[in-house]
């Protein structure tokens, strides 16, 4: 009795123990506890982003804005157009004295008359522009010096161009000379010289640049060898 006790007690003891639940295993201080690592940070963008472009500061409230003035740009000095001379302009510029300067047809505000005109300048510091009228006869060629005399209250026959305005011929003659000349100031201070070249059916107009009628006389006379001689501004030419 006491075996069978003994061994039905040992095996009651068995059956206790596998029924009990184990108890969970401890980590072990030898294995470290894995953490979740911190990423990596990323790394430096490789370009640098542009410039923002500075803008104007508002102007503050109530102030004035200013507006940048025009810049002004000159315009082109217009060049004068070439125009094909008339027979009476060809005329007269083939005959010019060889110091005028860009001489060309003169078609505006012409004496009464007037078949061609032509217009030069001269580099000469006391001459503006010198004008040559073209006429049928000497009847017109008359007509617009003594038009222009009277217009501007010179004297007939007088002493030309010394020491003031005056008129005389440049020709002796006991009639009435048609070759003649003479000088004035105009209104706006300026010398003119004015002559008729009656064998050419001309006449002659000088302006100046001054009040100075002596230093046209001097100009337009210029290389004079004749006496009594004749203003040498125009000659026929010998084509």
């Amino acid at each position: 009795m006491s075996r069978l006790f003994l061994l039905l007690t040992i095996l009651l003891a068995t059956l206790a123990a596998c029924g009990s639940t184990p108890p969970q295993p401890s980590l072990s201080p030898s294995q470290p506890v894995e953490r979740p690592s911190t990423p990596p940070e990323s790394a430096p963008p490789t370009t640098t982003p542009p410039e923002a472009t500075p803008s104007a500061s508002p102007a503050p409230t109530g102030t004035p804005v200013s507006t940048p003035a025009p810049i002004a740009t000159p315009r082109p000095t217009p060049s004068h157009v070439a125009v094909t001379p008339t027979v009476e302009e060809a005329y007269l510029l083939a005959g010019v004295r060889a110091d005028l300067i860009d001489c060309r047809p003169l078609r505006q505000d012409l004496p009464s008359g007037t078949t061609g005109a032509i217009e030069c300048g001269s580099e000469e510091p006391g001459v503006a522009k010198v004008g040559f009228f073209l006429f049928d006869g000497t009847v017109d060629v008359m007509a617009a010096y003594w038009a222009r005399m009277d217009a501007e209250g010179v004297q007939r026959d007088t002493v030309a161009c010394e020491s003031g305005e005056g008129e005389a011929a440049y020709m002796p003659g006991d009639d009435e000379v048609e070759s003649r000349h003479g000088c004035f100031v105009n209104s706006e201070g300026f010398a003119n010289y004015r002559a008729t070249a009656p064998s050419y059916l001309m006449y002659i107009g000088v302006l100046g640049k001054t009040g100075n009628m002596r230093a046209l006389v001097d100009f337009a006379w210029r290389g004079n060898d004749s006496v009594p001689g004749y203003p040498t501004l125009w000659a026929e030419s010998a084509d």
